[in-house]
């Protein structure tokens, strides 16, 4: 792909860590752990899972732009390597993941049984998900990509993820996700066709106040209807996610963004390790409460 992008990087990093503290709140309120914190949780919850995966898959469309399409006769066999790539993390984690919750079964809020570990072709464990799905639309992208018609398909896929939103599935296979989240890595993969340089944003604090506005005001709706994130338009969501890259392009000069950065470029690492660090986090707490109710 060449040289690395900071911006990119630095949102990456920034989202990973929005990831991880996102399922961080979403376990604590699955096992009702802090009860008393609960509706902070459910703020934090609602805030992250408002914008964070659509930002994810946002910002890897974009990579996925510039590392396989670009000269893409030449880096057929590259982009064929990551997808093989991709495969065996996916298995490989999931199974590791199916063994940890099999040995921890009394500590954790979702334990598997056989049937789980047989249906990993068909339906992703856990955060897995996001792995699995990223392979899907990865062959859907590279096949579209090549076509005349990208503001076609970006307004299909809008239109397709809006709709699915409002539906649920009775079906093991992901669809719904595949649908809903190849609109955002298709934006990610539009942008990165226009993009040649430095972005240059006009306006830029009535721009960001904007975009910030529409964004808090979806948040807020969650918080004082108690409204379940998932039931936000995908339009307020696409605005969110826009805040969060417009204010990546003002402040990627910055030189305070390396930790970010460094987050950004091992991002897949920490998203395969995480889950499991996350629910030794929980088993941890609790022995420290009990023991505090025991003194």
């Amino acid at each position: 792909m060449g040289k690395r992008l900071d911006w990119i990087d630095c949102g990456k990093g920034i989202t990973i860590l929005l990831v991880v503290l996102g399922h961080v709140a979403d376990g604590y309120l699955s096992a009702g752990t802090f009860p008393e914190q609960k509706p902070i949780l459910l703020a934090i919850y609602n805030l992250i899972y408002a914008f964070h995966m659509p930002l994810f898959y946002c910002l890897s469309g974009f990579v996925f732009y510039l590392a396989y399409c670009v000269r893409r006769e030449e880096k057929r066999k590259r982009f064929i390597s990551q997808v093989l790539n991709l495969v065996w993390i996916y298995v490989f984690f999931s199974i590791a993941l199916w063994v940890f919750k099999m040995i921890f079964s009394d500590s954790v809020n979702t334990q598997f049984g056989l049937r789980d570990l047989v249906n990993i072709p068909i339906k992703p464990l856990g955060e897995f998900w996001y792995i699995y799905v990223l392979i899907f639309i990865y062959v859907i992208s590279y096949i579209l990509e090549n076509k005349q018609c990208d503001a076609v398909i970006l307004g299909v896929s809008y239109v397709m993820s809006s709709i699915v939103k409002l539906f649920t599935f009775g079906i093991d296979f992901p669809l719904k996700s595949i649908f809903y989240y190849f609109f955002f890595f298709y934006l990610g993969v539009f942008m990165a066709k226009r993009v040649r340089k430095p972005v240059v944003i006009k306006h830029t604090k009535e721009v960001l106040l904007g975009f910030g506005m529409i964004a808090i005001l979806s948040w807020s709706i969650c918080i004082i209807w108690k409204t379940s994130v998932h039931k936000i338009p995908v339009f307020c969501t696409l605005v969110g996610m826009v805040f969060c890259i417009l204010a990546m392009c003002l402040f990627q000069h910055s030189k305070q963004i390396k930790l970010f950065g460094f987050l950004g470029k091992y991002s897949l690492e920490i998203y395969t390790m995480h889950t499991f660090l996350t629910a030794a986090n929980r088993s941890i707490l609790n022995i420290f409460s009990e023991l505090a109710v025991q003194v």
